[in-house]
């Protein structure tokens, strides 16, 4: 278990020495992997609501190439009239 949390904190070093967006996303993960080995019930909580904000996310995306695709074909239907 130690060992697991060790190569966290080596990922979480690397990732401030090149900062992006997805090492960002990394190092977060990381963090939370930390407090659950750690048997930190927070992180559990905290992992379960970013799995939501995900999905709700996800849900967002989806809803908005819908919508693109019906205004698309919409668009697509009135030039051919």
């Amino acid at each position: 278990m130690n060992e697991q949390k060790l190569e966290y904190y080596k990922l979480i070093y690397f990732n401030i020495r090149k900062p992006s967006i997805s090492k960002k996303i990394q190092e977060f993960k990381a963090i939370l992997k930390i407090m659950v080995l750690s048997e930190s019930i927070f992180a559990v909580f905290l992992a379960k609501f970013i799995d939501i904000v995900r999905m709700i996310y996800l849900l967002k995306l989806i809803i908005n190439l819908n919508l693109e695709l019906i205004s698309n074909t919409t668009n697509q239907s009135q030039l051919l009239k």
